[in-house]
């Protein structure tokens, strides 16, 4: 009884991490989009010349936009693959409330909001070198708490396997973001990254894992 009960809890291990694997590559490819996004509003507001976004602030309120937008469809679905993952591999899992997972939604997209007013008050008050340095250390340090916070310390928690693509995702994700106040082109640098993060991950559930 115990050698089955031990089996038992190895394939739900191995059905888990396989599960938490193709959430991230969903999570990578979803991710990966949203400099697209970006991209198409700022061309569409340079062509239909709305000058009230044409600046910093504009810049922020963009940033606003699609970013609690991207953070709350993220939430609704994909988010639900990480804790069912959880849920395989440990059945005591807390079942958090509705309330409480509520909460937790909403004081993440309060630190978001936080984040980007935090842009826009440099956007009001500092030169432009100040606002290009300041940016860039806000971005490194978002970056960082998303890279390791987020996506390294529950990868390891589960014991998922880190492989050499989810390096290169969150290494690229850092550069990105800290040189993109002085080369706009390096926002576009991670999303390629990522895609290949993503395709990588869900190829390796279509294999059924790999050790």
């Amino acid at each position: 009884a115990i050698q089955l009960i031990s089996e038992a809890n190895r394939i739900a291990l191995r059905v888990a991490r396989i599960e938490f694997r193709k959430a991230f590559g969903l999570a990578y490819i979803y991710w990966s989009t949203m400099s697209l996004i970006y991209t198409i509003l700022y061309i569409a507001i340079y062509e239909f010349r709305i000058t009230a976004l044409m600046s910093n602030i504009g810049n922020a309120i963009i940033m606003a936009v699609v970013g609690t937008s991207y953070g709350l469809i993220f939430v609704l679905t994909i988010v639900k693959r990480f804790k069912r993952a959880f849920m395989i591999a440990n059945p005591n899992y807390p079942r958090k409330p509705r309330w409480r997972y509520l909460l937790n939604t909403y004081i993440g997209l309060i630190l978001i909001m936080l984040f980007i007013g935090a842009y826009m008050v440099l956007s009001l008050t500092s030169t432009p070198a100040m606002f290009t340095l300041a940016s860039m250390v806000l971005n490194t340090s978002f970056a960082f708490v998303v890279a390791f916070f987020l996506m390294y310390r529950p990868m390891v928690n589960l014991g998922v396997k880190v492989r050499y693509y989810d390096y290169l995702a969150w290494v690229t994700y850092i550069v990105s973001v800290l040189l993109g106040p002085l080369y706009y082109v390096a926002y576009y640098v991670y999303p390629i990254f990522w895609i290949f993060a993503g395709t990588m991950s869900l190829l390796e559930v279509i294999e059924g894992g790999r050790d």
